[in-house]
């Protein structure tokens, strides 16, 4: 069982290190806020003025505010917000609220609002950024099979484990209805054995103080952030399929990624062990396919192939084959800089998505909308473009600069 010490540090942690933000929008339930939409709740809390309210000690905590982790939720300690997390729910809200008077998917907002370009945009953002999703799997996965196969005295080249994949990845590819089941259990493993050790490292070692700033790859983490954190594109199937069931596990799943936080950020960085490693990359393995399934499907409707004719079977297979090939080799000449691979895919193809085509889409479709809304939007593209030329710019400096 974990102490009440380490408990209240990891309480007081959630309060500090994630911002209440989303707490407080959660906490949005009483009658005032039941008329109003989506899009209305994020813009009235948004106007809300802040309210600074000073962070207590861990000794100043009542013992009802340490159990249940609800009362941390309930109880805002501000409503200072962060950039990124501001931007993020307001762009998705302005998706949402777009959802609401026209229906459809992404792709299909977008061609309201700005046609078959519109439409096209989106359709070719999500296609570079699951080619990017997939290209830095292969690297991850030969890395890691690189360090396992090194343990027992097997010296194969990463990149001879990157062009190796191939062999797995055009067969899976030709695969027409996926099931994930066996990836979820190696995946399911990976976080259940991360979750046993960090519960065995606090109680043991304690919480150690956190970086909260990294003035050297700073530029990195902007990208590799919006690359690990973008789910613009499942908002739209999540708002359908959430139910209010399911909104009551977060605070116990953010609970787990808080915790997750204070074990392995803190101390310096470290190599996975060996099971770890296997699992973790068997797992992606098999998710490539998953990862490769939307940009497929983009890709042959541009190529207008039928999707029900036994005819095509062939030549969609020559396409999903190249299209493999291709992620293979973007992957084989990216594989010395992965952190920065991932960082400028998450900069060129996820904060367009992100932070660029909700507001640009809202105030085209909504066609009553005040002054200060369209600066509000434009505003929120402008900074959403400005991470885009900052970060692409600053890490092809630095990939340019690093050592061959």
């Amino acid at each position: 069982a974990m102490s009440p010490a380490v408990r209240a540090t990891i309480e007081e942690n959630v309060r500090n290190v994630y911002n209440p933000f989303i707490s407080s929008m959660l906490s949005q339930t009483s009658d005032q806020y039941e008329n109003l939409t989506n899009a209305q709740r994020i813009e009235n809390f948004l106007h809300t003025p802040a309210t600074y309210s000073g962070r207590r000690s861990v000794q100043s905590i009542s013992a009802s505010e340490l159990t249940p982790l609800t009362a941390a939720k309930r109880e805002a300690l501000s409503k200072e917000t962060t950039m990124g997390q501001a931007l993020t729910l307001y762009a998705m809200f302005r998706l949402l609220a777009c959802r609401e008077l026209v229906g459809g998917s992404y792709s299909h907002i977008g061609e309201v609002a700005y046609g078959k370009w519109g439409s096209r945009m989106v359709q070719i953002s999500i296609v570079l950024m699951q080619f990017g999703f997939c290209c830095s799997y292969i690297i991850f996965v030969a890395q890691n099979m690189n360090q396992v196969l090194a343990y027992f005295g097997a010296n194969v080249s990463v990149g001879a484990l990157i062009v190796l994949q191939t062999v797995v990845y055009i067969p899976l590819s030709w695969i027409r209805y996926i099931s994930n089941l066996i990836a979820d259990v190696f995946i399911l493993y990976g976080v259940a054995y991360i979750l046993g050790t960090s519960f065995t490292s606090l109680a043991v070692e304690g919480i150690q103080p956190v970086q909260y700033f990294n003035p050297q790859d700073y530029s990195v983490f902007i990208g590799t952030a919006v690359f690990t954190f973008e789910g613009i594109g499942l908002v739209i199937p999540t708002q359908a399929s959430l139910t209010k069931d399911r909104q009551k596990q977060f605070p116990s799943l953010l609970v787990w990624t808080v915790l997750g936080l204070l074990t392995f950020y803190s101390p310096a960085p470290q190599r996975m062990d060996l099971e770890r490693s296997c699992g973790w990359s068997f797992a992606q393995l098999l998710s490539y396919p998953l990862f490769l399934f939307p940009a497929v499907k983009i890709i042959e409707d541009m190529l207008q192939l039928p999707r029900r004719s036994s005819g095509q079977k062939v030549q969609k297979n020559v396409v999903r084959a190249v299209i493999v090939i291709v992620t293979v080799l973007i992957a084989y000449f990216g594989q010395e800089h992965l952190d920065l691979f991932v960082s400028i895919v998450g900069a060129v193809c996820c904060v367009p998505l992100s932070f660029i085509y909700p507001p640009l889409f809202y105030q085209k479709i909504m066609k009553h909308t005040t002054f200060m809304s369209k600066v509000v939007y434009w505003l929120v593209v402008f900074i959403g473009i400005g991470t885009f030329v900052f970060v692409t710019y600053s890490n092809i400096q630095k990939w340019g600069a690093a050592p061959l």
